[in-house]
Order: C-alpha cells, then structure tokens, then sequence
C-alpha cells in the first residue's frame, strides 16, 4: 500500500496546486453537494467520507468528513469490518480496505472559519468573495488520514433464476435484501448459499446496512460490498 500512498499524494498535491477552494477545504473536510471532477482525478462524496478517485489507477482512498455513530472515524470502523471479514473467511465479499497513512502539507489558504460557506463555488468565485470580505490569506497544515480500497467496477446484478431461487431469497431477512432481493440474489449466485448466508449473519452482527446498488461494485469479475461503515439515522 505504499505506493498506493505515494500515489494519491501526489494527486493531492496536485489539487492543492490547482484549487484555491481546496487549500480551504481540506482544512476540516465535509460531504459536499456534487462532486468534484478534473480530467484524472474526481472527489465524490457520500454521506460520511469522501473519496479520491483517479481514472488511471486500481486503487481508490477514502477519507472521513463525519465521525460514525459512535464519535469514532467511519473509515476506521470500515477497516475493522474488514480485517474481521477476513478473519470469518468472507473477505473475497468486500472490497479491501486499510489506513495507508496521513497526507499532511503545509498550505497557504483563506481559513475554513471564514470561507467555509463557499467551498462549492468555482475557485474564481471563491477568491472574489475572500476579497469582498477583506481576507488574508495564512499558512495552515492539513492533515488528512487516508484509507486505501481496491477500485471496484459496476456490478452485473442478478435476478433470481428460478421460483425456488425466489422464494428463498423472498423469506430470507438479510441485509442483502432490504433494497430488493437483486442484490442478494447477485451475491446468492456468486458464492452459493452457504456463503451468502454468513455473509447474512456477518452483515447482521457487523451492523452493515444501506446496501443499494451503489455501494455494490465488481472486482476481478466477483460481487463485492464497496461501502460497509453502516448508515445510521437514528442515533
């Protein structure tokens, strides 16, 4: 993983360099309504990390912009989840995913306390509304703790092949199937029953929930969950 480190290092740099609003961004990071894209690199956003994501490379870093429902880091709980998947056998279920280190640089930037307000302006908007407001621009570190996961591809979801198939995955209460039963069925046809059933617990006992077709993808050809942290909104 450290070349996957040195890799969206150096990407960062990159988008320090371009991206005045970034430089203030990245001083204290949250979910932002759109996305952020360049010609090699794009910043998309669910609702507790961001994720860097280049064109050109097998590996994708994700970094927190919520603390999970517990006050701890949603990347780090991810982490774990997989580490323990591993552990019950059922890491090929799962995209990998482990903490590669810190980006920290040392940035010239309008301060996230005055500018926070702005962050999904263009960077000419941006600069126009630091100066109207008479701000200085000051030397600030940011940190940012990176998590690296293999990059998955769109997923071919399945459809159940028989009235058997069906009506199994139609009384099965799993995770898999709070969405609709496609996605169960996906991972039912994969890895078999036997499998798609721990897989059932292991998502009941690890609190993996909100299990859409986007937090599905594809990974050298088999289903794998991309976005395990959980979603809770009521706590």
């Amino acid at each position: 993983m450290n070349d996957v480190f040195a890799y969206y290092c150096g990407m960062m740099d990159k988008l320090l360099d371009r991206s005045p609003v970034l430089r203030t961004y990245f001083q204290h990071p949250y979910a932002l309504t759109d996305y952020i894209e360049y010609s090699d690199i794009a910043i998309l956003f669910g609702a507790t990390r961001g994720c860097l994501y280049s064109y050109d490379y097998d590996y994708v870093v994700k970094f927190d912009t919520e603390e999970d429902y517990l006050g701890g880091s949603c990347c780090e709980r991810e982490v774990g989840t997989y580490k323990a998947a591993v552990r019950h056998g059922l890491g090929e279920c799962f995209a990998s995913a482990a903490y590669i280190g810190t980006y920290q640089r040392e940035v010239t930037a309008y301060s996230f306390e005055d500018m926070s307000d702005c962050c999904e302006e263009s960077d000419d908007a941006f600069l126009r509304i630091a100066e109207e407001r008479g701000l200085e621009m000051q030397n600030y570190v940011i940190s940012i703790p990176f998590y690296g996961y293999e990059k998955a591809t769109e997923a071919d979801i399945s459809f159940p092949k028989t009235d058997d198939e069906k009506k199994y995955l139609n009384s099965s209460v799993s995770p898999l199937t709070q969405r609709g039963i496609e996605i169960a069925a996906t991972f039912l046809e994969y890895y078999g029953k036997e499998m798609y059933e721990a897989l059932t617990q292991f998502c009941e006992d690890y609190e993996i929930n909100d299990l859409h077709s986007g937090n599905i993808g594809s990974v050298d050809g088999r289903p794998v969950i991309i976005d395990y942290g959980g979603y809770f909104t009521d706590m």
